[in-house]
This record gives C-alpha cells, sequence and structure tokens, in this order.
C-alpha cells in the first residue's frame, strides 16, 4: 500500500453582493451604529464645552472678586447666546495671567516667611553665643 496523501482541490468563492439579506442587514447595522456613536459623541463634546466655559466664568468671577447681577447677565451673554469667542479668549487670557501672578505671590510669600523664620533662628543663635562668658567651661 502507498502512504501517499490524496490531497483535493477546494475553492472557497466569496461574494459581497447588496442583494445578498445578510450584507444589507451588516450595512444597516453599522451605519445605525455609527450614527448613534457620532450623536453621543457630539453631546458629550457639547457637555465637555459647557463644563469648560462654567469653569471660566466661575474662574473670571473669583477673580474678579464680587460681581454684580448685571455684570453676571453680560457675561452669560457672552457664553451664551451672543458667543463671543474674541471677548472669550481675553477673558481667559486675563484669568490666566491672574492665577499665574498669584502663585507667584504665594510662592514668594511663603520664600519671604521661611527667610525670615531662619534670620530668626540666626539671631537667637548669635544672641546665645554672644551671652556666653569667656569664663564658662567649655562643654565635654
Amino acid at each position: 500500500m502507498s502512504n501517499a496523501v490524496k490531497t483535493s482541490n477546494i475553492n472557497h468563492h466569496f461574494s459581497l453582493s447588496i442583494k445578498s439579506p445578510y450584507i444589507f442587514g451588516s450595512f444597516s447595522v453599522m451605519f445605525a451604529a455609527i450614527v448613534s456613536l457620532s450623536v453621543a459623541l457630539y453631546f458629550s463634546v457639547r457637555t465637555y464645552n459647557i463644563q469648560a466655559d462654567n469653569d471660566l466664568k466661575y474662574r473670571y468671577v473669583k477673580m474678579k472678586g464680587e460681581t454684580t447681577p448685571e455684570q453676571l447677565v453680560e457675561l452669560e451673554n457672552i457664553f451664551g447666546p451672543n458667543r463671543d469667542n474674541e471677548r472669550i479668549r481675553l477673558i481667559r487670557e486675563d484669568v490666566e495671567a491672574y492665577e499665574e501672578a498669584v502663585q507667584r505671590q504665594a510662592a514668594l510669600t511663603e520664600q519671604a516667611r521661611m527667610k525670615e523664620q531662619a534670620a530668626r533662628e540666626l539671631d537667637s543663635k548669635v544672641k546665645s553665643i554672644k551671652d556666653k562668658s569667656i569664663t564658662d567651661e567649655p562643654k565635654k
């Protein structure tokens, strides 16, 4: 007997035709998924933009300190129905410059506090050394 393996030649043919119900259904499902994901992405980006605007408005009001109702209405108009992107850009630049200045001021104040504390410690050490008498016995 021969140990030869007989191979068969099998050809598979796949055809993509819009007439096939499976292809049409698959494309319909994919299209519906793309549309629904696009709508979800639109609303999530819109929500993010609203939150970013609210954050900037809060930071602006905090920078100003006190705000009148008229100023709040004007601020809402700038960010809302009469959106003025140029004024929003200027507000953002002002707020960022203010916050940076406040951070620098806080860092400088902390440095000054630490230097003052070090100066007091050195004054105390100088006073204790100065008050020592020559006749004091050296420490062993």
